[in-house]
């Protein structure tokens, strides 16, 4: 039989043109998986710009299409970070790092490093993180990616309980914002700041700074300031014992984070507003009906605070909710879950670095050991407490804890040492312009007073506070 080669020759072309055809849809595939990738990297880099977290995202050049290998791991360690597997993001960015060259790009990846230690509780780590990428940043003359490096520092530091450092790093970083003319950095700071003197107790320059943030932040339309700065106002009332006005800014900040979907700030004020219920309460030997429906709203706040939290893997929330649901505990008189609540809570902290959560928890575990009598025990924790909020300048809980100190010699009828203490309380306070805390010390040495006349007997802890 002859060959056709003329048929031969079509069917040849047909299967080449074929086989180029594959080979240009296998081409068009990785190209367009690589498209999908990139295109899905800068929707997450747009959408962590929108949400409200603690620190500042800078992008750099992550918006640049690289190579395939870049992208890829770009795209997994972003995604990681989405859903709260912060340990797995922060290995695929450490691996970018070996892999970007340009100063602007590896300043980003640096950055995101620091926000995802940040969101895992590791400050110390985040802390270092930012260090580096300041320093990046100012050997590259790239100022606004210093100022966020600074800002985002203060973060750390703040957390840390470094409050003078904080305050130092978040004016450095306001002053190039403002430099710049960067007007969400800079109500971003006021913000930063804002939150650090609210730590130390000066609550006029806290309510100054959360003001003039909440201005800029309306301006820029920027959520995450107006969130903060509402926040901030809330604690600020419920610190003076203004509750009904604390609840009015807290709600409003709550509503603002749940719509943009962000859980960290929406476990922090569902936390917030826990405390304002519980806060309601004080230790009596039987709990009134109005005051067990206190409980409950507030605990329910706590439950709701410390399943976000989990979910989202924030240890420093989860350490600070236990701390609250451990003195409901203590209230209800429900010792044992108290102090295996308390101690949890305290095995956090030290273990995340969280020095003034580390005190709120010694403190707690001195009211509970006072409660029980064991006044020795009671003394130690709370000792702990003092020198930690000494060291870090928080004076609030620095009052707070002088005055637990001065009930105790109280009770041990050492007068003299019970009305230093609370003297000094009353001092701090009085400077803070705390007026809710002054009076509670002003009772405290009323009921020093009485004691010491012979007209009211105390026979434990509970008696006292049942007392003020």
């Amino acid at each position: 039989m002859d060959m056709d080669w003329g048929l031969l020759a079509k069917v040849s072309i047909i299967a080449g043109i074929a086989i180029a055809f594959l080979a240009l849809a296998r081409w068009l595939a990785k190209k367009t998986l690589a498209l999908d990738k990139w295109l899905d990297s800068q929707r997450l880099l747009r959408k962590q710009k929108r949400r409200i977290i603690e620190g500042e995202p800078f992008t750099g050049r992550l918006n640049k299409f690289f190579n395939k290998k870049k992208n890829t791991i770009l795209n997994e360690a972003l995604r990681a970070s989405e859903k709260y597997k912060y340990e797995e993001a922060i290995s695929k960015f450490r691996s970018l790092l070996t892999l970007f060259t340009e100063p602007i790009e590896r300043i980003a990846i640096l950055n995101q490093i620091g926000l995802n230690q940040m969101n895992m509780s590791n400050f110390k780590g985040a802390k270092d993180t930012f260090n580096k990428m300041a320093d990046e940043a100012e050997k590259n003359n790239l100022s606004k990616a210093l100022s966020i490096a600074l800002g985002n520092a203060g973060i750390a530091v703040r957390e840390l309980g470094e409050l003078k450092d904080s305050i130092d790093l978040h004016s450095r970083a306001f002053k190039i914002a403002e430099e710049l003319g960067y007007n969400t950095g800079e109500g971003k700071q006021y913000g930063n700041m804002a939150t650090a003197y609210l730590v130390t107790g000066n609550h006029e320059m806290a309510l100054e700074l959360y003001g003039k943030s909440l201005k800029v932040s309306q301006d820029t339309g920027d959520y995450g300031g107006i969130s903060t700065a509402l926040w901030g106002i809330g604690l600020i009332y419920r610190t003076a014992g203004e509750p009904e006005q604390a609840l009015e800014f807290l709600e409003t900040a709550y509503e603002i984070v749940k719509r943009r979907k962000d859980k960290e700030m929406q476990a922090s004020i569902l936390n917030n507003l826990g405390v304002i219920f519980k806060e309601q309460v004080k230790d009596h030997m039987v709990i009134s009906p109005k005051e067990s429906k206190l409980l409950d709203k507030a605990m329910n706040y706590f439950e709701k605070a410390l399943s976000l939290s989990k979910k989202i893997g924030s240890l420093r929330i989860q350490a600070s909710v236990f701390i609250n649901i451990g003195n409901i505990f203590r209230i209800q008189k429900k010792f044992e879950n108290a102090f295996s609540i308390l101690k949890l809570a305290l095995h956090i902290s030290r273990r995340i670095s969280a020095r003034l959560t580390e005190a709120e928890a010694l403190c707690s575990l001195g009211n509970y050991c006072s409660i029980l009598g064991e006044y020795d025990e009671a003394f130690e924790y709370h000792k702990q407490s003092l020198q930690i909020y000494q060291e870090t300048g928080y004076r609030e809980g620095e009052g707070k804890t002088l005055g637990n100190i001065g009930l105790m010699y109280l009770l041990q009828k050492n007068f003299k040492e019970s009305r230093a203490q609370l003297l000094e309380a009353k001092k701090i306070f009085k400077e803070m312009e705390s007026k809710h805390n002054e009076a509670n010390a002003d009772r405290n040495l009323q009921l020093l007073d009485m004691v010491e006349k012979g007209k009211v007997k105390l026979a434990s802890f509970i008696d006292i506070v049942s007392s003020v």
